[in-house]
């Protein structure tokens, strides 16, 4: 019995401490703007813009479950901009 009740401790304690995948996501989306805006000014802006964009989409659904929904609109007004200049 006292086996059960640490091992559910546990559990709860594990699912508690672990980073929400639509979080995880955001980090790598702003990771990745950082690194877009250095390739935007030094490498290619089409492979800037390609980067924008993924960014941008991994970071999306982490303010959709914020209800952050000035945010959601921003980013997506940004995915039509990158995805128009992807499509020059």
């Amino acid at each position: 019995m006292q086996l059960t009740h640490i091992m559910k401790q546990w559990r709860l304690s594990y699912q508690t401490s672990m980073i929400k995948p639509d979080s995880l996501s955001r980090v790598i989306g702003s990771v990745l703007i950082v690194i877009s805006y250095f390739v935007v000014l030094n490498v290619s802006t089409t492979i800037g813009a390609a980067l924008y964009l993924v960014s941008h989409i991994l970071s999306i659904p982490y303010f959709i479950r914020t209800k952050g929904w000035d945010v959601v609109v921003m980013l997506s007004f940004l995915c039509v901009i990158s995805i128009e200049k992807l499509m020059q």
